[in-house]
C-alpha cells in the first residue's frame, strides 16, 4: 500500500494542523505524543499547533509553527499519560506543566468577534476550519435573516419552545429568557460552498443543550435522530 493511500486511509493527514481546544476557565490543553508523531511524520516540521477556546461569541487561538515548540515537544517532558499539558497565562505565555517550561506565543495569537465559532467545530485540519468559519462568517453576517425568522416564530408562540425537546427559555426564566432561542443549520457546512444562501426551511430553533447535542457529532446530528433520544 503507497504511503498516500495510507494517509488518505487514515484521514488524519489530510491537512497540517493540530488543533486541541483549550479548558475556558483555566485555558489548559494537552497534546498527545502519538498524534504529534504522526503529524511530524506527514508533515515534518510543516505544520501548525492551533489551540483555541470561546468566549460567548468571541473566539481566541493560537496557530503556533511546530518548529517553534519542537525543542520543547521531546519525550522526557511527557506525563504518565503520554502527553504535554500546558497552561496559557496572561495570554501570551504558554507553561509547560512537567518541568515549567515556559514560552511565548503572544505573536501567534488571534481573535474572532464577528462570527459564532461553533465549539464542536473542531478543527482538525486547516483548510476545512479555515472554510467553515469562512462559511460561518458568510452565514452570521446575515443576521437580519435570522432575527427576521425568530421574529416569526415568536409571533406564532411567544414562549419559543425548543424544537427538539420543547424547552423554553421564557418559561423556565421568565422576563429574562422572553425572545431567546437559538438557530441551528440543519444542513452540515461540509455541505456548502460560499455561495449558498440560507433558507428559513434550513433553520430549525432549540436550546442550548439540543444545540450541543447536535453537533456532539461531526457531521452534525440530524434533528429527527436526536429527538427519537429523548427519554
Amino acid at each position: 500500500m503507497s504511503r498516500d493511500h495510507e494517509l488518505k486511509k487514515r484521514n488524519i493527514f489530510d491537512k497540517n494542523n493540530y488543533i486541541r481546544r483549550a479548558n475556558t476557565q483555566n485555558h489548559w490543553v494537552d497534546f498527545f505524543y502519538k498524534k504529534m508523531s504522526k503529524f511530524v511524520d506527514a508533515f515534518g516540521e510543516e505544520f501548525n499547533i492551533v489551540i483555541y477556546w470561546h468566549d460567548k461569541e468571541t473566539i481566541s487561538y493560537y496557530s503556533i509553527p511546530y518548529s517553534y515548540m519542537k525543542s520543547i515537544l521531546v519525550e522526557d517532558n511527557l506525563d504518565n499519560r503520554r502527553r504535554w499539558v500546558f497552561s496559557i497565562y496572561k495570554g501570551d505565555i504558554l507553561h509547560l506543566h512537567k518541568g515549567g517550561i515556559t514560552c511565548n506565543i503572544k505573536t501567534f495569537l488571534k481573535t474572532s468577534t464577528d462570527v459564532n465559532f461553533d465549539p464542536i467545530i473542531n478543527l482538525e485540519s486547516s483548510e476545512e476550519g479555515k472554510r467553515k468559519l469562512k462559511l460561518h462568517k458568510i452565514l452570521e453576517r446575515d443576521k437580519s435573516f435570522i432575527n427576521k425568522i425568530k421574529r416569526e416564530y415568536y409571533d406564532s408562540n411567544n414562549e419559543m419552545p425548543c424544537q427538539i425537546c420543547g424547552f423554553s427559555f421564557r418559561g423556565r426564566y421568565g422576563e429574562l429568557g422572553v425572545g431567546y432561542i437559538e438557530a441551528h443549520h440543519t444542513i452540515p457546512l461540509s455541505e456548502l460552498d460560499e455561495a449558498t444562501k440560507t433558507k428559513k426551511e434550513d433553520i430549525i430553533f432549540v436550546c442550548a443543550n439540543c444545540h450541543r447535542m447536535l453537533h456532539r457529532r461531526i457531521p452534525v446530528i440530524p434533528d429527527d435522530y436526536l429527538r427519537s433520544k429523548l427519554i
